[in-house]
């Protein structure tokens, strides 16, 4: 994590962190591990950054009711649903997540984790595994800890051209 003109963000090693622990199914107990050690700030960044990612993956319809029902919070749906209509706008996201409950901001945590995993993972599994031109760092190989360290010391590993782990 990072403090940027007063904000926090994901650097590369936890966006690569979130997408080791999606990538065989949720691993939601190391992202609640994860969560837990973070300050509000950090949570906040945290979580604004999946619905981001989860948004920039593909977010639809079957998407979202998919998250609803493996998330389990489905009791929160009005909450919820608040927080998707600010789509990727961060800032919106962090703001509300704020001004919320600790039990509120545990509830969306535990949703934009679903939602992340679920449109990441379709993408992954339904796109990006069957064309060889994919071109996502974070598609690579990132549970073998060379291409880890490669993505983390290749000033490059952005503009990777094809599979090449």
């Amino acid at each position: 994590m990072i403090k940027r003109d007063g904000f926090y963000e994901l650097d590369l090693n936890d966006e690569i962190l979130m997408n080791q622990l999606i990538r065989n199914g949720i691993n939601f107990a190391q992202f609640l591990n994860w969560y837990n050690k973070l300050n509000i700030e950090e949570q906040s960044a945290l979580v604004s950054t999946l619905f981001e990612f989860a948004y920039q993956a593909g977010v639809k319809q079957s998407i979202i009711i998919d998250a609803f029902e493996k998330s389990g919070v489905s009791e929160s749906e009005h909450l919820i649903r608040e927080v998707l209509e600010f789509g990727t706008d961060i800032d919106a996201i962090e703001d509300l997540y704020l001004q919320l409950t600790l039990d509120e901001r545990s509830i969306v945590f535990k949703y934009s984790v679903f939602l992340f995993c679920i449109a990441e993972n379709n993408v992954y599994f339904n796109i990006c595994l069957k064309d060889e031109n994919c071109n996502h760092w974070w598609h690579r190989d990132i549970l073998d800890e060379k291409v880890v360290v490669s993505i983390l010391t290749d000033p490059e590993c952005f503009i990777i051209l094809g599979k090449d782990d």
